[in-house]
């Protein structure tokens, strides 16, 4: 076990950052370390955007609780430790054909970031998100060890997905993987203009098994390419090795020409380029799920200050107001709005899970002045749609926003946590929304 004190923390934003206490254990037999701890909070990879995993006492790392305990290859049941990666269990068990059913935009996360984010993919509108397809928890109370799953303490299992860590401390999992043969996907792109012609699109071409909508909010003609997907027939190679493809750039650096000129621009040119592919094509796995994976540090491009993002979902006879408001908004104080993506969900789990049967639109804005304002309406359109936001990608989310979006969930997740005595978890983002003193 290694303890850092004041250990400087971000999140993937790099929107501010937190001096805190990091316990790196060696193995879970350390757990017992945490017996009688108040206000502890685990970190993985830390992949959320703020301060979902800082704590004002101690933070625990999983970097090194990393193991595949077992898998069976006749059923596909992985179970694992919670501080293994997704690009790990890929690495390993995609050559003879493995990998799981659902996975979200980055494979450098932890699976117990997977489960405390309930964390929804490309394919939600067929087979929903993580939570269909874990058996099993085991999770650490701060003193014994609780194993939660369908049948057994099923509230405090489903309050797990979605409940950023405060239902006690992931150890490990069992998922079931997905038997798919092939390392490819059959692609295809598809241009839209406008709002509209967005939203009806991906009506349209919600057959296919992936789709996700990509939408330019910078230049007024609301242009975007909508990725579809299905699994390839392509059977995996003998002897297939699993490799990644990744680089790291002086990106801060060009931070300094990332403006609403440049982001017009780019804009453009990303959307002739893939509007122009022919129309079907072989896409890798790591391409069409992971495509921002191969440059590590994408996220250093907004600069010192940063950048959070919005993710909200409402519901489908709101999302095209929605996706209008959210453009108006930004527009009206100049943000500078990057990634900007677009997908139906339907509805899952109670407590804090987040996809309800509504269109989710996610977008990634550069810190400046006026960055709270432009927050702070965009919450309020929110809770007039009857929608919430993304606890996972969240960094301005206030008690009282937070209360009217989640509403009768959110006080049903907090008698979970009573009912298992698990109030000594709690993190930065818990106290900021209410969830914790």
């Amino acid at each position: 076990m290694k303890i850092i004190e004041n250990f400087a923390l971000s999140g993937w934003g790099n929107f501010k950052t937190k001096n805190c206490k990091v316990i790196i254990f060696d193995s879970f037999k350390e757990l017992r370390y945490l017996n009688g701890k108040k206000n502890i909070i685990a970190r993985g990879e830390g992949k959320s955007y703020y301060d979902q995993s800082f704590s004002k006492q101690e933070v625990i790392s999983t970097v090194k609780l990393n193991k595949i305990l077992s898998f069976d290859e006749e059923t596909g049941l992985l179970e694992c430790e919670s501080g293994i990666t997704l690009e790990k269990i890929i690495k390993t068990l995609l050559p003879s054909g493995w990998f799981p059913y659902v996975v979200p935009g980055t494979k450098k996360l932890t699976i117990g970031g997977m489960v405390a984010a309930n964390i929804h993919g490309k394919n939600h509108h067929k087979v929903g998100g993580m939570v269909n397809f874990v058996e099993e928890i085991t999770l650490y109370d701060g003193q014994k060890l609780l194993k939660c799953s369908r049948k057994n303490k099923s509230d405090l299992f489903f309050a797990t997905f979605g409940g950023m860590g405060l239902t006690g401390l992931i150890v490990s999992c069992k998922i079931r993987l997905n038997n798919i043969k092939t390392t490819k996907i059959t692609s295809k792109n598809i241009p839209t203009n406008g709002i509209h012609d967005m939203l009806k699109k991906l009506r349209e071409n919600s057959e296919n098994e992936f789709i996700v909508g990509w939408m330019d909010l910078v230049n007024r003609d609301l242009r975007g390419i909508i990725f579809c997907g299905d699994l390839s027939n392509e059977k995996i190679e003998p002897n297939y090795k699993v490799r990644f493809f990744s680089i790291k750039l002086p990106i801060k650096f060009l931070s300094i020409f990332f403006t609403r000129t440049s982001v017009r621009l780019f804009n453009k040119l990303f959307f002739l380029f893939k509007a122009f592919r022919k129309k079907t094509f072989q896409s890798s796995l790591d391409n069409f799920f992971f495509p921002l994976d191969s440059l590590t540090n994408w996220n250093q491009i907004y600069g010192d200050r940063g950048f959070s993002q919005f993710q909200c979902v409402v519901p489908y006879e709101k999302s095209e107001e929605m996706v209008k408001k959210t453009y108006e908004i930004i527009s009206k104080y100049e943000g500078l709005p990057g990634l900007v993506l677009i997908k139906y969900l339907k509805s899952e789990s109670k407590y804090l899970s987040f996809p309800i049967d509504g269109l989710t639109i996610s977008v990634d804005i550069k810190e400046y002045n006026q960055s709270d304002q432009i927050f702070k309406e965009l919450h309020s359109l929110v809770i007039e749609f009857d929608g919430r936001v993304y606890l996972t990608k969240d960094s301005k989310l206030k008690k009282e926003e937070f209360f009217s979006m989640y509403k009768d969930n959110a006080e049903a997740f907090a008698k979970v946590r009573n009912k298992y005595s698990l109030n000594n978890f709690a993190s930065y983002m818990s106290t900021r929304i209410g969830l914790s003193k």
